[in-house]
């Protein structure tokens, strides 16, 4: 249920800033010219190559340089195939009053499609190949703080296809645009809130005479119990260092089952 607490994991926004990193220190060169940096930025090709095409026509604008990439988010799938037991918890962190958990994740790919921007194919040929042979088809990577301060996460990043677009044809004024589109799944997994659930201390078993002839029907509600027994430990005790102290014929005046 959603419990309207706020909370924000950044899951979408880190995998972005790692998507982006990944491809940030390429490099392309020319014939006697010295190696230069693919400019890479986050947002929908169609918005560079308009820049492209109108830059400097009329306006006070530039035309962008040529190579560069972009990547954007296209889509975020539910994953059943790695979707584990929902009620599975995991170990967020132990604080003094009880430990912090969370429920399994929900399993998702996130789609992201690079594109490769060049106006010749030798160009963009270059900046290609040197990304399809680092996935085989996927690349791994981890991820820190994913779902919670200190931890890391593997993070496979699977290479889906590879397509390409070369607009050759108009007039000689025109500038030529070659396009490679190369579609990506990130595997994640989405948390909830940290639960913190309190440290159990005191545990307390009774004892009742069963009825004759016995008849499983037949519950207890509110009698008192012949006997029990009681666990207590310190209120200043650990999970690690404790002493425990065990009562026995103990009755509880305020039972209820």
């Amino acid at each position: 249920m959603l419990s309207g607490r706020p909370y924000y994991n950044q899951t979408i926004r880190k995998c972005v800033a790692v998507f982006g990193t990944i491809f940030n220190n390429i490099h392309y060169t020319k014939p006697s010219k010295a190696k230069e940096r693919v400019p890479i930025a986050y947002g929908p090709a169609q918005k560079f190559l308009s820049k492209l095409t109108d830059g400097g026509a009329g306006t006070n604008r530039l035309s962008l340089k040529l190579p560069r990439m972009s990547f954007q988010i296209t889509s975020i799938d539910f994953d059943s195939t790695r979707q584990l037991n929902k009620l599975n918890r995991l170990k967020y962190s132990d604080s003094p009053g009880g430990r912090n958990t969370l429920f399994q994740g929900v399993a998702y790919n996130v789609g992201m499609d690079l594109v490769i921007i060049g106006k010749d194919q030798d160009t963009a040929l270059q900046v290609l190949e040197q990304i399809v042979p680092t996935f085989k088809p996927d690349y791994t990577v981890a991820i820190k703080d994913m779902h919670r301060p200190g931890s890391s996460m593997d993070v496979p990043i699977v290479l889906q296809s590879v397509s390409v677009d070369d607009d050759y044809e108009g007039s000689y004024e025109d500038t030529r645009v070659l396009t490679y589109t190369l579609s990506f799944i990130m595997k994640v997994n989405f948390y909830g809130e940290v639960i913190k659930s309190p440290i159990i201390k005191t545990a307390e078993a009774y004892f009742h005479t069963s009825p004759t002839p016995p008849a499983p029907s037949v519950m207890i509600t509110d009698a008192t119990p012949e006997a029990g027994v009681k666990i207590t430990t310190g209120a200043t005790d650990t999970e690690s260092s404790f002493t425990a102290t065990t009562t026995f014929g103990f009755i509880s005046p305020s039972f209820r089952l």
